[in-house]
């Protein structure tokens, strides 16, 4: 009996830590949804600067992509590739993300 009762306060407190996390979980997933809009807006309307407002600045960047040159070991490399991918497409561009879930754990997303 008393195994079940120390039991149930575990869980109890785990549950209640788990509430108390809840409200900075979703401010992080919200936060995380307006950088994924911030991106997409960025995009759609071909503002570089917008879109790269949601990437670490500086050399803290490092980009592995399926593009080629695949490797952008910095901000500014990454920049350049988006200037040169909108001028290459003078028309209307779009983005989309469909079927995105995001979860907050602690400290990762």
């Amino acid at each position: 009996m008393r195994i079940l009762s120390a039991l149930s306060v575990a869980i109890l407190v785990s549950a209640n830590a788990a509430a108390a996390d809840q409200p900075a979980a979703d401010t992080d997933k919200a936060a995380i949804q307006a950088l994924e809009d911030t991106y997409n807006e960025g995009f759609t309307s071909k503002d570089v600067d917008k879109l790269m407002s949601v990437y670490a600045p500086g050399k803290q960047l490092f980009v592995f992509d399926v593009v080629p040159p695949r490797e952008y070991k910095s901000w500014e490399a990454y920049k350049k590739d988006f200037e040169e991918l909108f001028s290459a497409f003078p028309g209307p561009v779009k983005n989309t993300i469909s079927e995105q879930t995001v979860h907050v754990v602690g400290s990762v997303a």
